[in-house]
């Protein structure tokens, strides 16, 4: 491997990220449920970016960050049977879902191993779903990722905007939640992520991904919230969630359903 295979696992805080909040999927699943259910798009993220998947038939498939599958969930029956896929993440427990699901049909790498088996030019395409963010040398992930991508190969990136959830956001911080994944800001957005790729990429694409939610119920609201909080913290501030729950329970009588934006943007860059 290269002296950048570390840095992949260098997380901002990639011990908690790994010992608690990706231990296993039960956190995501809240958050990609609240998504799933209630976003208004017809067409679902993850069909959307696959549409957008401009790839050799044979191609080599890098999911960096890949969780439990999502996105090789939701294209079941439209994943070319010659694609070679890897599924890689920081997390055993996310990969340990992933492999009871899709078997043999895929390779799997866990990222806290010291180094990378990853050669120059492997890939046809690289995937990387709100993950680039939770790094903390962008710089050098985006490097390695131009490494180990081939010569004709693409990268793909969804990530968040400034305005993403962002009613959940004030409300966690009009009734002073504090912690877990709701401290800290968005280091890589769909304002500055351009910027950001054009050190290592000279070609970079940009779309978004037209979208908002409209959700009927309080509680999936209330299970997003909690699982961007550490255990503690939700115990901690369990009078400031009651109040919350309270709020959003009138908002809903009164507006019949509760909307937040949505800013979600792909960048695809070679």
């Amino acid at each position: 491997g290269t002296p950048r295979d570390h840095i992949i696992s260098n997380l901002s805080d990639s011990s908690y990220l790994r010992r608690e909040q990706y231990r296993d999927s039960s956190r995501l699943d809240a958050r990609y449920l609240l998504h799933t259910r209630y976003s208004q798009n017809k067409t679902p993220l993850h069909r959307w970016l696959f549409n957008k998947i401009v790839a050799p038939h044979d191609s080599y498939v890098l999911d960096l960050g890949c969780g439990p599958g999502y996105f090789w969930d939701e294209n079941e029956g439209h994943i070319p049977a010659t694609w070679q896929i890897v599924l890689a993440d920081l997390s055993p427990g996310m990969l340990n879902t992933a492999r009871d699901k899709f078997q043999a049909r895929m390779d799997y790498v866990n990222l806290n191993a010291p180094a990378l088996p990853f050669r120059h030019g492997q890939f046809d395409v690289i995937l990387a779903s709100f993950v680039v963010h939770h790094i903390s040398k962008i710089d050098d992930l985006l490097i390695h990722i131009r490494e180990v991508l081939s010569s004709g190969g693409r990268f793909y990136t969804l990530t968040s905007g400034e305005a993403h959830m962002r009613e959940i956001r004030k409300w966690i911080s009009d009734f002073d939640i504090k912690g877990g994944i709701w401290q800290g800001k968005n280091k890589f957005t769909v304002q500055n992520g351009f910027a950001q790729l054009a050190s290592t990429f000279e070609v970079i694409e940009m779309e978004i991904y037209e979208d908002s939610l409209s959700v009927p119920e309080v509680e999936p609201i209330m299970r997003f919230v909690h699982s961007g909080l550490k255990k503690e913290e939700g115990q901690k501030y369990e009078d400031n969630l009651e109040q919350l729950q309270r709020f959003l329970t009138q908002k809903l009588d009164k507006d019949g359903a509760i909307k937040i934006t949505k800013e979600t943007g792909l960048f695809v860059a070679r």
